[in-house]
């Protein structure tokens, strides 16, 4: 392989510890980097401001070629501001971009690319190359917006998404939708995620759910996110209401977030709460399961917890929302549009048809192998760097 030495900014309001599937993503890229130490990359971002209980960070942190930098700011208004977008760019945006200023100026020198994630970033990004000209923008998008066209939000992403040189959208319908709104199309493209094969292992069953003292028989349905209403974690619950008579089907949440009270307040003889578990700890609960449910009510971007449950070897059932049927295919899973009625219908199937369920069972593995391995980091890095070369 061939490189240039490039010093890359990477820009994201939140990043490990905090915890969600972008932050994971964001521990994908800082591990992916290692392996190419002709690139230096400077990581501009906040203390864990999403996730509670999170009480120790380091402000500094090197990590071969890449060095981490954690600003201290507010923590408890993230939650609070998620409704009002205009408040929460306000709150996200100009700290940032101040202390990532510093940052170029007396630390870490002008970046050559600045690898902005999501629009707060690419907002700090077009600013800092109006101050420095130079550096080459790639914005990647982590969502879909569900925006008119003709909306104020629609032609302000517009605004702050011309100056990027690359725009990475994770699904078909994040892309139409940048397209649809001005945007200058031969800027748009894909990139995939991909995850830790190697932690992201396979278990056999009975020793899988022995790990928890479960029986080999008892049928294991497993949500893994953000307690928010619109991950539809609370539809689940319904769900689970709803099958209290099937004395064998029991459901596993694992994960935390402003609503968990819920979960706590509503308990159900087969509920288990788990409550926020570290991402190296749940190969353990994908294993166990055998089924994993994500029933997102809005436009999901992806939705990485799918491959980590698939590369276990464990059937997913999903929302027909965003990118998860990009990712759900008919050899690995089931889309669904989300309603209780749904669900119940697609978990019964996959506990009764056992032919059925072992086809799903056996493709998942494969699937993830051949689709999302850390390979896909090198769509990324080709366009971080247009010189490199695989």
């Amino acid at each position: 392989m061939s490189y240039k030495q490039k010093h890359i900014l990477l820009l994201s309001p939140t990043f490990p510890p905090d915890v969600g599937g972008v932050e994971t993503h964001m521990s994908d890229i800082v591990k992916a980097f290692q392996k190419y130490p002709s690139y230096r990359v400077s990581v501009s971002t906040y203390k864990p401001i999403v996730t509670k209980n999170i009480k120790t960070y380091q402000k500094k942190e090197i990590i071969g070629n890449i060095t981490i930098y954690r600003h201290w700011w507010f923590k408890n208004l993230f939650h609070i501001l998620e409704h009002y977008p205009f408040l929460q760019f306000l709150y996200l945006v100009p700290y940032l971009f101040f202390k990532t200023l510093l940052l170029c100026q007396f630390k870490i020198g002008k970046p050559d690319t600045i690898y902005a994630h999501g629009l707060s970033s690419a907002l700090i990004a077009k600013w800092l190359k109006s101050i420095y000209k130079k550096p080459r923008i790639v914005v990647a998008t982590h969502a879909i917006y569900e925006m008119s066209p003709q909306s104020l939000t629609a032609r302000f992403t517009r605004w702050i998404l011309q100056s990027a040189n690359t725009i990475l959208c994770l699904s078909e319908g994040s892309r139409k939708e940048l397209s649809t709104i001005g945007l200058d199309e031969k800027k748009i493209h894909r990139f995939h995620y991909w995850i830790q094969l190697e932690h992201f292992l396979p278990i056999e069953k009975k020793k899988a759910k022995e790990s928890f003292d479960v029986s080999l028989s008892q049928f294991i349905v497993l949500f893994v996110g953000r307690l928010i209403s619109i991950k539809g974690f609370k539809l689940l619950w319904e769900v689970a209401n709803a099958l209290q008579t099937e004395k064998d089907i029991s459901f596993w949440f694992v994960g935390t977030g402003p609503e968990e009270d819920f979960l706590l307040n509503n308990p159900l003889p087969n509920i288990t709460f788990w409550g926020r578990q570290d991402n190296t700890e749940l190969y353990k609960f994908y294993n166990a399961a055998d089924v994993f449910c994500i029933p997102s009510l809005y436009e999901e971007g992806f939705g990485r917890v799918i491959l980590e449950a698939l590369a276990c070897g464990t059937p997913v059932i999903g929302s027909k929302k965003g990118g998860i049927p990009e990712v759900v295919t008919p050899e690995v899973g089931i889309v669904i549009e989300p309603t209780k009625e749904n669900f119940i219908n697609a978990i019964l199937t996959l506990k009764n048809d056992r032919d059925l369920y072992q086809k799903l069972c056996q493709n998942a593995r494969p699937y993830v192998e051949k689709y999302y391995s850390e390979k896909n980091f090198e769509e990324i890095l080709s366009h971080l760097d247009p010189e490199y070369t695989s």
